[in-house]
Parts: C-alpha cells; sequence; structure tokens
C-alpha cells in the first residue's frame, strides 16, 4: 500500500519536529534506502560476530570452571559405555536370573506334563494312543482319516515341544554374581539419567554436546583470532559502505534544500533558508571512515575538505544523525526545525517537503489530510494552488475545511454525516454548479449575496489557473 498511496495528516507535523525522523525524508529523498538495507545486514553481521567474541573474552576463571566440569561430565559418561537400548534389555535379563528357580520349576512341571503325567503315562503316550486308534477306525472308515492325520501331527508337536521344553530347563541360568553385575549397572544407569538426562538416548546426546562445547573451549584462541580478523574485515567493509552511505545523503541534502527553498518561496517564505546537519559522534566501538564529525549542508554545494579517518558511532541506518535546520527571516541563524516554526509556519514547510518528496517518488496518490492546519486563509490561497501544481504528476485527495483549498479541485465532494433510525449513516456526494457554489460560501461563512460572490470569483480564478496547466 504504501508503493501506492502516502498519506499525509496532523500528525507528520509531529513527525516533522523530530530530529530522528528526519534521516528517514532524506534518504527517501536520496534514493538511498537500498544501500541502508544493505548496510544494516552488514551490522547485523558485525553484531553476531561481536557477540561470540564478548562470549569467548569472558570472565577466563569461568571459562576454567566450564572446562573443569566438561572434563569430568564427558569423562564420566564416555567411562560408563553407553549404547542405547542396553537399560532395556538389562531389566530383561535381571527379571530372568531373579526368576531363575520358579523358571525351572515351571518348565519341569509341563515337561513331565507332557512325557510322564499320571498313572497311564504323558500327554505324548495318551496322543499316541489316540492316533493309533483313530488310525484303525481309519482303517475301517475311511471318513476318519484326516482325524487320524490330526492326532498324529498333535502327537509329533507335544514331542517337539517337550524336547524344547527340557532344553530351556536345562539353560535356566542360576547366576548370582551376574544378578549382582546387572543390580551395579543399572544403579549406574539410572545415577547418570538422574544428571544428565530422562533417557540412556539423551544421557548420550548430552555427552556429545558436552564434548563438541569442550572442544570450542580448548579451540577458543584460535577461534578467536578467527574471528577478530572477520570482525577487523567487516569493519572495513562497514567503513566503505557508510562512505557511500555518507555521500549520498550529502548530494541528495544539497537538492533538497535547494528544492524547499525554492517551494517556500512559492509559499510567500522567501526568505527562509533550509539545511542538513549531519553529525557523526566518535566511537572506540565504531566504524572507520574518512568523514567530518559535522556538516551543514545547504542549498549550494560546496567542495568538500579531506578529513580524517575516525571510529565513529554506528547503528542500522549507518553513521549519520541527519536534523533539518530553518531560518525563516534574513540574517537569522540556522536553528533546528523544532525551535523555529510556528503551526503554520511548520504546515508550509511539511508541504513544501511533501511536494518535494512527492516528485521524487512514483507514489502515484496522496492524501492530505487537513494540511491547512494553523494556517490563515490568505495562506490557504497559496496552499491551494502549491497543491493544485503537485496535482499535474500525481491524483492529490485533500480533505480541507478552507474554501480557499476546495476551490482549487477539479471535482469536489462533499461529505455529511446523517443519523436515522438511531444509526448514524455518512454521505459523499460530488457538488456540481450551485451545489458547489453553495458549499463554498458555506465554507467562507454564513450564506449571504456577499458569500456567494466571494465563492464564485473563487472558483473564477481557479478555472483560470486550471486553464494554464494544459496550455504547453
Amino acid at each position: 500500500g504504501g508503493r501506492l498511496v502516502d498519506i499525509h495528516s496532523q500528525i507528520d507535523h509531529v513527525a516533522l519536529l523530530q530530529s530522528g525522523e528526519h534521516i528517514k525524508y532524506l534518504d527517501r529523498y536520496a534514493d538511498a534506502l537500498p544501500a541502508r538495507a544493505e548496510f544494516a545486514a552488514v551490522a547485523l553481521k558485525l553484531q553476531q560476530v561481536r557477540g561470540k567474541l564478548t562470549r569467548l573474552q569472558s570472565d577466563e576463571r569461568e571459562r576454567r570452571r566450564r572446562r573443569e566440569r566438561l572434563t569430568f561430565e564427558t569423562g564420566e559418561i564416555a567411562a560408563a559405555g553407553l549404547r542405547s537400548g542396553e537399560e532395556e534389555e538389562l531389566r530383561a535379563e535381571q527379571q530372568r536370573l531373579g526368576s531363575a528357580e520358579q523358571l525351572a520349576s515351571l518348565s519341569e512341571s509341563a515337561y513331565e506334563a507332557l512325557q510322564t503325567g499320571g498313572r497311564v503315562g504323558g500327554a505324548i503316550d495318551g496322543l499316541g494312543r489316540v492316533a493309533d486308534g483313530l488310525r484303525a477306525l481309519a482303517d475301517l472308515d475311511p471318513r476318519l482319516a484326516e482325524q487320524a492325520t490330526t492326532a498324529e501331527a498333535l502327537q509329533e508337536q507335544a514331542s517337539d515341544l517337550a524336547r524344547e521344553l527340557r532344553a530351556y530347563r536345562d539353560n535356566v541360568e542360576h547366576n548370582p554374581a551376574r544378578l549382582s553385575t546387572i543390580g551395579d549397572r543399572l544403579t549406574l544407569l539410572l545415577s547418570l539419567e538422574r544428571k544428565y538426562g530422562a533417557t540412556i538416548a539423551e544421557v548420550i546426546a548430552y555427552g556429545e554436546e558436552a564434548a563438541r562445547e569442550l572442544r570450542e573451549l580448548d579451540s577458543s584462541d584460535d577461534q578467536r583470532s578467527v574471528l577478530k580478523e572477520h570482525e577487523r574485515c567487516l569493519l572495513d567493509e562497514l567503513g566503505a559502505r557508510a562512505t557511500v552511505l555518507a555521500h549520498l545523503r550529502q548530494h541528495a541534502a544539497v537538492q533538497l534544500c535547494a528544492a524547499i527553498e525554492s517551494q517556500l518561496a512559492d509559499l510567500h517564505m522567501a526568505g527562509a533558508q533550509f539545511a542538513v546537519s549531519l553529525t557523526r559522534r566518535e566511537s572506540d566501538h565504531g566504524i572507520p571512515v574518512a568523514l567530518h564529525l559535522t556538516e551543514i549542508i545547504t542549498g549550494v554545494e560546496e567542495a568538500a575538505s579531506p578529513a580524517a579517518t575516525t571510529d565513529v558511532q554506528f547503528d542500522a541506518t549507518g553513521v549519520d544523525r541527519a536534523e533539518f535546520l530553518v531560518t525563516l527571516n534574513p540574517g537569522e541563524p540556522l536553528r533546528p526545525l523544532a525551535k523555529v516554526a510556528s503551526g503554520g509556519e511548520t504546515s508550509r514547510l511539511m508541504l513544501a517537503l511533501k511536494t518535494v518528496l512527492g516528485e521524487a517518488d512514483a507514489i502515484p496518490v496522496l492524501v492530505f489530510d487537513e494540511i491547512e492546519a494553523g494556517l490563515g486563509s490568505r495562506s490557504g490561497g497559496i496552499v491551494g494552488e502549491k497543491l493544485f501544481r503537485l496535482a499535474e504528476h500525481h491524483q492529490v485527495i485533500c480533505i480541507s475545511h478552507l474554501p480557499q483549498i476546495a476551490a482549487r479541485a477539479e471535482r469536489h465532494l462533499n461529505v455529511r454525516k446523517s443519523t436515522a433510525d438511531g444509526r448514524t449513516h455518512v454521505e459523499i456526494r460530488e457538488l456540481f454548479g450551485e451545489e458547489r457554489i453553495l458549499e463554498l460560501a458555506a465554507m467562507i461563512g454564513t450564506v449571504s449575496p456577499a458569500t456567494l460572490e466571494s465563492a464564485r470569483e473563487l472558483l473564477d480564478s481557479a478555472s483560470i489557473i486550471a486553464s494554464t496547466r494544459y496550455v504547453k
């Protein structure tokens, strides 16, 4: 939206009086915003490098304590020889060893049930007798052949199950020493988890991160040298970019001052002089530039004298602090805008600045909300003419209560509020012919023959000026 419409209201008067906003106006006029963005990107890199250096150059005793702690922690974790999933495996083995007697007893009982259970033999013998009986039946009645086969298969599976149970029973381990070793190992793992993470995987990750930080501490001297060199290169780059940015501003400031003084002359402030103050502050942590610490730039370009290289303060906008200076009377010194201009003068200065900036950029629509704030009717006519000329290159929309300004417009829209059925409505109508004359007369004062005549004179005067726009 900011590329399509520029809105100026009474709030902008306040912004114009704040010196911190002046660098924005100047950079917009100088088309320096891309260069400023590139400077800000490099400045951010320098800030990050200096942050790393600060961390490296922190209290040496704290770094030594940190190194000792990390050395102990990485050593303790490395000595444990951890691996993921180990804790689950150990707990499963601990449960088996702790239940060895019960496991042996249960497996023996199951084995005996299959082999020798009861007076008539075990389950295997019983399944054998069932299989023999079904085979004999199948010889007499072939329909039972499938059942006989099933019985034989069950006897074979029972025999396999008995062999597996016997092997399991024989391999059940009664090993109190191994059980004690597992308990000690699990106690160690639990201790490490209390210190470094909820799981063995987290403990391993903590150890890897601690080892990485320890390597950084051990290599901090080398890293500091690399960062110092990087800082020096960034400072040189920033110095070069700041110088280019400053020269853009210096050149643009000369043109801006001349253009604004020309506009002020049109606004009946011919004795006014406009200037831009560019200042820089020395700083031990600044960037090197060959620029004067203070420059007062007027509408007359002067040859620049050489300046010694100095380390100066900077921020994301560069090294310059811009402030608009003005003198409204010949012989008076230049002073900050906020200390010189009255309300009406501020309005005219803002209009001059907006006009100059508007001609310098491609924003097609300019909206002025009560630009006449602080102006009298005499100045209002001047402002109306200036807005009319500005409309040669832009669509100008002006909200105004001054008839001298409204009469200059090519189209006059009346905004009126009304209340109906408890609701407030806003109606906007374009005025034509006598409607417009009546509205202008009402803006002048009470509608009367005199104010109606004045309104017609205002429109006639505006028509004469408008007719010259199209004469080439």
